[in-house]
């Protein structure tokens, strides 16, 4: 597993990922540890290792950015992230509809990511 920082490219191959994971599991904002392994073993499968406390720690760390980016909505100059629309995507039920990139997670093996 890598330990190093999240590149920007990183995170948004995370971000795309846990779309796929939110879309299978559902209940937006919730089951953040069982989602952040499944992302982690998706991850995995694309190239791209890091340890599943990193993909914890990100999720969580995004979730409290989409909480701050939702929050500070309607201020006269919204606060700007490059991961906004993802992060609707992820967490507003209405824009999970659309098509997802990446495969169902049905047909992925899911055996070797550990707590």
């Amino acid at each position: 597993p890598s330990f190093s920082p999240w590149t920007d490219p990183e995170i948004k191959i995370f971000l795309q990922e846990w779309q796929v994971v939110e879309r299978e599991i559902g209940h937006p904002g919730q089951k953040i540890k069982q989602k952040s392994s499944l992302v982690c073993q998706r991850l995995y499968h694309r190239g791209l290792f890091k340890d599943i406390q990193s993909c914890l720690d990100l999720m969580w760390t995004l979730k409290d950015l989409h909480s701050t980016l939702s929050r500070e909505r309607s201020r006269t100059v919204p606060l700007f992230s490059p991961y906004r629309d993802y992060l609707e995507r992820i967490f507003d039920p209405k824009c999970q509809r659309g098509h997802v990139p990446g495969k169902s997670l049905q047909h992925r093996h899911l055996g070797f990511c550990k707590w």
